[in-house]
């Protein structure tokens, strides 16, 4: 997974814990870890299928990043994703409460867990099977159907390990699977992207631990991120190319710039860090000095120079819902 292209978004999502076991979950809920996700147990699996069937059957937070535009011929309708507004979704407020993964029991009475993963509407909910030893062969039979996404033997010794190595990997899939259509479009598109070039994934998983990112967000085709940690913290990554750096230099608001910045940036030392969310064209060239930022050079499939830091974007930190603020009075939740 840390190889393959970087996720468009990430945030910390909901996962679904379903056994009708209630002692089990409550000693699983003690060992489960609480950086990354929120949990809701529940011991009556047709509850929590309908929760995630009838209030969360789709993928609100995306809508409106992707359209068609209609063209003169039905058969060749071109898709415009709208990457500037990505990082809009920190704003909303409900996007914690998005239901990424489900971990359920194989033997419950009434429905089983091949049963509820049967019923789960929404394609991209990602699956986890706990199952016994003796359930194993029926569980690679449904894993390799693609009905489950793992499974784990409840009676493993290292189960919670397990457990939270597979809702890590799961939550990874769950957003790289809502952002193929982005990548797909960056694939096709003329416009450069560092989205996928192993140099630049290192980089951006360096950055991630370094700012102990928990969310973080697209803004430019090429490879520009916001990340947000716990508390609500914002940190930027800004991405460029040398022909883009030379653009910037011969463009009409180069010409007021002091020489020295100029220079600086035909250098390809510095780089220019310029993100409002009102007004998508270059600030003026005499106050270019505040958003100059000294330049990694990175060489990956192509030569990419990066700079990141603190407080970089223009984020409205009172509209933002930080990881912190919502899973502190929610803890565990437990629905029998």
């Amino acid at each position: 997974m840390s190889k393959q292209a970087i996720p468009s978004f990430f945030f910390p999502t909901t996962v679904l814990m379903i056994d009708d076991n209630v002692e089990f979950l409550k000693s699983v809920a003690i060992g489960l870890p609480a950086e990354a996700a929120t949990y809701n147990f529940y011991s009556d699996p047709r509850m929590a299928l309908k929760l995630i069937n009838e209030k969360y059957h789709g993928n609100a937070v995306a809508d409106g990043l992707v359209n068609l535009i209609d063209e003169e011929e039905f058969e060749h309708r071109t898709l415009d994703v709208n990457v500037r507004d990505i990082y809009k979704i920190m704003y909303n407020r409900s996007r914690f409460q998005q239901i990424s993964t489900v971990v359920v029991d194989y033997h419950m009475p009434g429905m089983d867990g091949i049963e509820f993963c049967k019923s789960i509407k929404n394609p991209n909910i990602q699956k986890i099977l706990l199952t016994s030893i003796v359930d194993e062969n029926k569980a690679i039979e449904v894993l390799n159907e693609g009905l489950i996404h793992t499974f784990i033997r409840k009676q493993s010794p290292n189960v919670m390990q397990l457990l939270s190595q597979a809702l890590s990997q799961a939550q990874k899939r769950y957003f790289f699977n809502l952002s193929q259509i982005v990548h797909q479009v960056i694939s096709c598109s003329t416009e450069e992207s560092a989205l996928a070039d192993p140099a630049f994934i290192d980089l951006f998983h360096r950055i991630c631990h370094e700012f102990r990112a928990t969310e973080y967000y697209l803004t430019e085709f090429l490879g520009s991120f916001v990340f947000l940690d716990a508390d609500g913290n914002h940190y930027g990554l800004f991405t460029r190319i040398k022909d883009q750096i030379d653009f910037y230099c011969e463009s009409k608001e180069a010409e007021s710039a002091p020489k020295d910045v100029i220079a600086s940036l035909r250098k390809a030392q510095q780089i220019l860090c310029h993100h409002n969310e009102n007004n998508y064209a270059l600030p003026d060239g005499r106050v270019w000095e505040q958003y100059l930022y000294d330049a990694l050079k990175i060489n990956g499939k192509s030569e990419y120079f990066c700079a990141y830091g603190p407080d970089m974007y223009d984020i409205r930190s009172d509209k933002l819902l930080s990881f912190n603020d919502y899973s502190s009075p929610i803890g565990i939740r437990l629905n029998e």
